[in-house]
């Protein structure tokens, strides 16, 4: 998945936002506030907090979990590359739309010469 942005400034900044949910995630999941068996219908004070931080308001209780799974995420220039083997994504796909991204969404699996990096 790719998600470009008008500058980079503006994909760094998105960059740590997934950086700062997926670390706060981890701590709490740590804490046993997130089992996988028992998904939270609410928000933990932090996750609050962080949300009213990064101004990202489209996220529900139930999209917390993706936070967890395991992606990478990387800064190229004006672009935020996540590439993951997961198909549950609508949390990353909300922070980048929510950020004014153009998202690209496809499976390397099946478009393996396909660059990371938009329109090459």
């Amino acid at each position: 998945m790719v998600g470009t942005f008008k500058d980079g400034a503006t994909a760094e900044t998105v960059k740590n936002i997934i950086e700062k949910f997926t670390e706060t995630l981890q701590t709490e999941e740590a804490a046993g506030l997130h089992p996988p068996e028992k998904p939270t219908d609410r928000f933990s004070d932090k996750i609050l907090d962080l949300i009213d931080e990064v101004n990202v308001r489209s996220l529900d209780s139930t999209d917390l979990q993706q936070f967890l799974y395991d992606f990478d995420v990387k800064r190229r220039d004006n672009s935020v590359v996540i590439t993951t083997d997961e198909v549950d994504v609508q949390a990353l796909i909300k922070v980048l739309v929510e950020k004014d991204a153009k998202v690209e969404i496809y499976s390397r699996h099946a478009h393996p010469d396909t660059a990371d990096e938009p329109g090459e």
